[in-house]
Formats: C-alpha cells, sequence, structure tokens
C-alpha cells in the first residue's frame, strides 16, 4: 500500500504541477505575447501545436493528473465515503479535484479540436502560397478566440485546485 500512495503522489504531483503550471503560464504570458506578435505569433503558436504536439501532451498531464489524484481519494476518503466529503479537508480536496476535472474537459473538447482546427487551416493557408482568404483570416480569428477562452478557463480552474489542495489540511 505505501509504494502505491508513493508512486500515486510522485505522479499527481510531477504531473499537476506541469499542467498548472503550463496552463497559468500560457494564460498569463504566453497567450497575450503572442498576440501581441500579430501574423508572427500565430506561426509561433502553430508550430508548437504541430511540432512540439503541446496539445497531446497537456491532455496526457491532465489525464495522469486527475486518474492519479482520483486513486488518492478514493484511498483517503474510504472508497469515496460521503461523511469524507462532509470534513473541510475533505470538501477541500473535492472541490479541487472537481476544478481539475473541468479543466481536463475544457482541454478535451475545446482546446485540443481549435488547436487541431488551428493546426489544419494553418497548413491550408501557407498550401495556398498567398495570403489568406477573408475567410481564412475570420475563422482563424473565430478558433484562436475560442483557445484563449478555453485557456482562460483551464487556467483558472487550475488556480482554484492548487489553491484548494494546497490549503486543504488546514481547513
Amino acid at each position: 500500500m505505501h509504494e502505491y500512495i508513493f508512486t500515486l503522489r510522485l505522479l499527481h504531483l510531477l504531473f499537476g504541477v506541469f499542467w498548472a503550471g503550463t496552463a497559468i503560464m500560457q494564460h498569463f504570458f504566453l497567450i497575450p505575447a503572442v498576440r501581441s506578435l500579430g501574423p508572427d505569433g500565430g506561426k509561433m503558436m502553430q508550430a508548437m501545436m504541430r511540432t512540439r504536439n503541446f496539445p497531446i501532451v497537456m491532455l496526457l498531464s491532465g489525464f495522469i493528473t486527475v486518474l492519479s489524484g482520483l486513486g488518492l481519494m478514493d484511498s483517503f476518503s474510504g472508497h469515496f465515503r460521503t461523511e469524507w466529503f462532509s470534513t473541510g479537508y475533505g470538501a477541500m480536496l473535492g472541490i479541487g479535484g472537481f476544478s481539475a476535472i473541468c479543466a481536463l474537459l475544457t482541454g478535451l473538447f475545446v482546446n485540443k479540436p481549435a488547436a487541431t482546427a488551428i493546426g489544419k487551416l494553418g497548413a491550408e493557408i501557407s498550401a495556398g502560397g498567398g495570403p489568406p482568404t477573408p475567410e481564412q483570416l475570420a475563422e482563424m480569428t473565430r478558433l484562436r478566440t475560442k483557445l484563449e477562452k478555453g485557456a482562460s478557463m483551464i487556467a483558472w480552474c487550475m488556480i482554484l485546485a492548487v489553491a484548494t489542495m494546497g490549503v486543504a489540511r488546514y481547513i
């Protein structure tokens, strides 16, 4: 049992720190910098999405974080007993876990599809050899806005998750 909890905690902490830290940094620093660069920023984001598999890495980190967190919660709560969640500690971890799951679902159903579509549209625009059409520009703007809103949601969910889990034992 000790090795099981140790492994879950290690996975939860390592992947959770990466996932939350990257999401928060992306929202507060990377996206505003990319926006300020105009078309060059869009090229950088397209390269990051395509060549570094950023959406996949973030989703994988989120899945490992959430699954290891659920394993820990199962162990700590006596298999999700309701009484445990009525304690301050259980309630805080429950709020944090719910917030992390919301972030993961946003990444899976909003950001991943938007990032994939941006990559395809960027490749289509590059293959065209000329400037993008007004329709392509409008679609790229729509997709970027969707991606930015999703990234914002994820960042704020991560802030809530980290904060509640960080103070849970003191509540």
